[in-house]
C-alpha cells in the first residue's frame, strides 16, 4: 500500500538545508500485516529523523516505522525508526536515532500489527539531501 504522497519526489536540489516530507494513509479496516510505503527518499539524502501521528486506529493494533532498500543498496529494517508500538489511542512519536546519509534509494516504512486498523496516520521525514553534485 503506498501513501498519499509516496510517489511524489522528495526535493533532491540544492534548494536550502532542512528539508520535510509529509505523507499520509488513510485505513480503513485495514487487516494486520499491511506495509505501507510513506517516503522514497534519493540516494545522497541525510535523514535526520521521522516523526509520526496516528488517530486511534483500533483494539490491538500496533504501528513500526523502518527503511527498505529496494535496489539493495543496505540493510532493511522494519524498525529502524520507530519500533512497533501500541496505536490504540492518538499519538505522536519520534524517533531517536542519529542522523545518516542513505547512499541508495531508501523507502520509509509503516507496517500495521495486531488487529485491524481504521483512521489516518501521518508521517514526517526530516532530511537534507547530501546528493552528488
Amino acid at each position: 500500500m503506498d501513501a498519499n504522497r509516496f510517489k511524489s519526489h522528495a526535493m533532491s536540489q540544492a534548494y536550502g538545508d532542512a528539508c520535510i516530507f509529509l505523507s499520509s494513509v488513510d485505513f480503513d479496516a485495514t487487516a494486520a500485516g499491511e506495509s505501507v510505503n510513506f517516503a522514497d527518499m534519493p540516494a545522497g539524502s541525510e535523514l535526520i529523523k521521522v516523526e509520526s501521528l496516528n488517530d486511534p486506529l483500533g483494539a490491538g493494533t500496533t504501528m513500526q516505522y523502518g527503511i527498505e532498500y529496494p535496489d539493495g543498496g543496505g540493510t532493511d529494517d522494519d524498525a529502524h525508526f520507530l519500533p512497533a508500538a501500541a496505536s490504540t489511542a492518538l499519538a505522536r512519536r519520534e524517533s531517536l536515532t542519529h542522523p545518516f546519509t542513505v547512499e541508495d534509494r531508501a523507502i520509509i516504512t509503516g507496517r500495521l500489527a495486531g488487529g485491524t486498523a481504521t483512521g489516518k496516520v501521518t508521517v514526517s521525514v526530516h532530511y537534507r539531501f547530501r546528493g552528488n553534485m
